[in-house]
């Protein structure tokens, strides 16, 4: 019978109550145990793997730890080939790795660190990190007789090893180590690993063991109070706040077939990760190659024998025999002399650590192609040989495996992707990692300057582009939000956060409010700006290719001359000229522009006459551009241009140049726009998108374009001008298709089904669930409960393209939300 369980004492003492395997701990990654043992532990970088952009990628997560498996395993001095001759020279190894969650917390350095904490206290994120430690051998002294005479004294008359015994191959094993990309662990990270049972927070807490799991509580407090109801019956206080269970568990055997490491059924420790699991041991020897090779020869001569009695007695037939001979020629063939087979870990054990009581760990865990077998009577042993330098093993099912049946598990996983500081734009789907969007990055790397967010309506990319912009102001980034659309306001977010709002009817009242070369860095930027509006516009009809070059000489001109707005700037070239003919021709070409400026505000506005008129201001938080109740004839999107009427052309030149009189207000500023109803500005043609992106550069600010018409993207090759994509829902398959091919990601069944599946599942009424696997946001169905915010899959400058939920928070929400409901229930108040 089990005794009863006894919780630690809670009074303060010198000594824990748990098992501590540290002794002490070096800023080079070097551990000493409790038994003098010492460690080199380095933190192993982690990447996408389930979700990695390409095989090739998934595969890149796991490189770096067979690097380091391979070059252990040839500092062995292979003596014979007989496993019992060297397996004496095999390098101990440790992969520890903690999944933790916890509260979000921003960057100690971030400029709205107070804003971020307080809006998002109650986003839970992960805390993922691996370590790979190695057994360091020591050396006696240094070489020299009277350092080995030193080293042996300290030895006898203190019990452990010098540490300096074991720089030399502590010199060995980081240079390995480093050379694969590990790093010194930071100290969160020690924090994580050493107290994981307690979601990094103190590691020295009361504890109540059972036979197949373990509590933890917080404090000594919330112990006190267990121990008060009787700790022998769990049932009573385990759901307490503060007291945390877990169970550990030991991998029995491995169900893993034969397959390439692109595979995704030999990713055994990504399915743990992304189930309960809170922390995974591997622990192992590591064996050369040339070892493994014999004693695989002769294993496999055995089974073979054994293969062949089995047939003869008709317990196999004839296709299951060349099966199993098939694989045993792959094994065979992959250690043979010209193979390239890796190292082997022997002895391998592995234990994990699951969230909560589990019963049923063959039920948990029979998708995972492995057997998990419950450590009863041996929970606590289990949780020690987890720790950090431990030389307990309470493990019995030990295996024999190669190398990469570790390090392509997937140990290394983790769904991040964004920038390394900025706004935060939401959190990873699969592991709640932070993504922050930066003002600065593209222009720091050189790279095209373009972010877009590919979404249709109803889709959420307003509210997300109106975070995006409070973050900005809040920072200081000066940002402009340009909205075309007829009759919507986002004045109150915008006046919300400290910014101001401009409509379309200040504008058109201003003579040149957005001319171009009022703002330009350099003449050649505002000629090329303003004779695109003009061109946009064209009052000639067929006749305008005979138009360009004239007009972009007259421009030029008359900025040499002195011009300061579009207007003048003609006016002087015209003065200027002194060729009959070509005068006479030019003012063939300058004369329906001063007649349309004459009738049209909207024309006007970007077509300045008097050089003494202000031109747009940009407030360093954020500035809204609206059309308002203005009607502005956009056409729809992929509408020819020779065939919109001239108002239409007319509304996209006036778009066109509030996006080129805002970026150039921007000069200089490393601001942000947002674009919407984007497909404007970048038209339909390679050259329009260019000059899109050519502006953003010049002018050092980061335009961020949001649009639904994925086709007239790639009609106008904008993948080449984009260095970010966000892809949210979508509802034609067409639309999802150009998205993708946009962002330079392979069209997947998954993306497709995700991009556009819809957001319920059902028909109507009671019937109806929200469908997670769709992008859209999710509401509780009949309510205004928000379950999970719009999902956009998101690339980043690094490559990686992972899907990241938009996490808006309830303060936000109150003040900014564009829904019918909410703004009702807001004036209201």
């Amino acid at each position: 019978m089990a005794k009863t369980p006894k919780v630690g004492d809670t009074n303060a003492s010198d000594q824990p109550d748990f098992p501590t395997m540290v002794k002490k701990r070096y800023r080079d990654g070097r551990v000493v145990g409790i038994d003098n043992s010492v460690w080199l532990y380095k933190s192993v970088p982690m990447s996408p793997v389930s979700e990695a952009r390409t095989s090739g990628d998934a595969v890149a997560a796991g490189n770096s730890i067979a690097q380091v498996i391979d070059e252990l395993g040839g500092l062995v001095r292979v003596r014979g080939k007989q496993r019992s001759m060297n397996q004496k020279q095999y390098r101990q190894i440790h992969l520890s790795l903690s999944n933790v969650p916890a509260y979000f917390e921003p960057p100690a350095d971030h400029p709205i660190r107070d804003y971020l904490d307080a809006a998002y206290d109650d986003l839970v994120t992960t805390n993922r990190t691996l370590l790979f430690g190695v057994r360091l051998v020591p050396t006696l002294g240094n070489g020299s007789l009277r350092s080995a005479f030193d080293s042996a004294i300290e030895s006898l008359t203190s019990g452990g090893t010098p540490m300096s015994d074991y720089d030399s191959d502590f010199e060995l094993i980081n240079g390995i180590m480093t050379r694969a990309g590990f790093d010194d662990p930071k100290p969160n990270t020690w924090k994580y690993i050493n107290g994981w049972w307690n979601y990094g927070e103190n590691a020295d807490v009361p504890v109540v063991h059972h036979d197949n799991h373990i509590h933890f509580f917080r404090n000594g407090a919330i112990a006190r109070v267990a121990e008060s109801h009787g700790l022998d019956d769990c049932d009573v206080w385990r759901e307490m706040d503060g007291v945390r269970a877990l169970s550990f568990a030991a991998v029995e055997s491995f169900d893993l077939p034969y397959v390439p490491i692109t595979d995704d059924r030999g990713r055994w420790a990504s399915r743990l990760i992304e189930s309960q699991a809170i922390a995974v041991s591997i622990r192992a020897n590591v064996e050369p190659p040339v070892v493994t090779r014999e004693v695989m020869r002769k294993q496999i001569l055995n089974y073979k024998a054994e293969l062949e009695e089995r047939k003869e007695q008709n317990k196999m037939d004839r296709a299951e025999l060349d099966e199993k001979f098939q694989e045993l020629h792959d094994v065979e063939r992959s250690y043979s002399q010209n193979g390239a087979a890796g190292a082997t870990l022997v002895d391998t054990s592995v234990v994990v650590a699951l969230r909560g009581i589990v019963d049923d760990l063959r039920a948990e865990t029979t998708a995972y192609q492995l057997e998990l077998s419950a450590m009863h009577n041996r929970q606590a042993g289990a949780w020690a040989e987890m720790m950090i330098a431990s030389a307990i093993r309470a493990n019995p099912y030990l295996e024999d495996l190669p190398a990469t049946t570790v390090a392509y598990s997937g140990l290394p996983a983790l769904s991040n992707v964004g920038d390394k500081a900025g706004a935060l734009f939401g959190v990873t789907e699969r592991d709640r990692q932070p993504v922050w969007l930066s003002n600065v990055a593209v222009s720091d790397e050189d790279v095209p300057p373009i972010f877009l967010v590919a979404a249709g309506s109803g889709s959420g990319k307003t509210m997300a582009m109106l975070n995006l912009a409070d973050q900005q102001a809040r920072m200081g980034i000066p940002n402009v939000i340009i909205d075309p659309k007829t009759g919507s306001d986002l004045s109150a977010s915008v006046l919300a956060s400290g910014g101001q709002v401009i409509s379309l009817d200040n504008l058109v009242s201003s003579d040149g409010a957005l001319d171009a070369l009022r703002f330009a860095a350099s003449p050649e930027v505002g000629v090329d700006a303003a004779a695109s509006a003009i061109l946009t516009v064209n009052p000639w009809g067929p006749r305008i290719h005979e138009v360009e070059v004239p007009l972009y000489t007259a421009l030029g001109r008359g900025v040499e001359l002195g011009a300061t707005c579009t207007g003048q700037a003609l006016q002087l070239a015209y003065q200027a000229e002194t060729d009959p003919k070509y005068k006479a021709m030019l003012e063939e070409i300058i004369s329906p522009l001063f007649r349309i400026a004459q009738t049209s505000p909207l024309f006007r506005a970007f077509f300045g006459v008097n050089p003494q008129s202000n031109g747009l201001r940009v407030a360093n938080g954020t500035t809204l551009i609206r059309v308002g109740d203005y009607r502005l004839e956009l056409p729809t999107p992929g509408t020819p241009r020779d065939m919109m009427t001239f108002p239409q052309r007319l509304a996209i030149a006036t778009v066109k140049t509030m996006f080129t009189g805002a970026g150039m207000a921007l000069t200089g500023r490393d601001g942000v726009i947002h674009q919407d109803e984007a497909w404007i500005v970048t038209g339909s043609t390679p050259e329009e998108a260019e000059r899109a992106g050519r502006l953003g550069r010049s002018q050092r600010f980061l335009p961020i374009l949001y649009s639904q018409d994925m086709l007239g993207a790639v009609e106008a090759k904008l993948m080449n001008h984009v260095s970010r994509v966000a892809i949210g829902p979508l509802d034609d398959e067409s639309q999802a298709l150009a998205a993708l091919q946009v962002a330079k990601l392979e069209p997947t069944p998954e993306r497709m089904r995700r991009i556009t599946a819809k957001k319920s599942i059902g028909t109507s009424g009671d019937e109806t669930a929200p469908n997670w696997d769709s992008l859209r946001p999710l509401y509780k169905p009949g309510t205004r409960q928000n379950l999970r915010g719009t999902v956009f899959i998101t690339s980043d400058l690094a490559g990686r393209a992972i899907p990241v939920e938009v996490r808006l928070s309830k303060e936000f929400l109150d003040r900014a939300s564009t829904n019918r409901q909410d703004q009702v229930a807001r004036e209201a108040v």
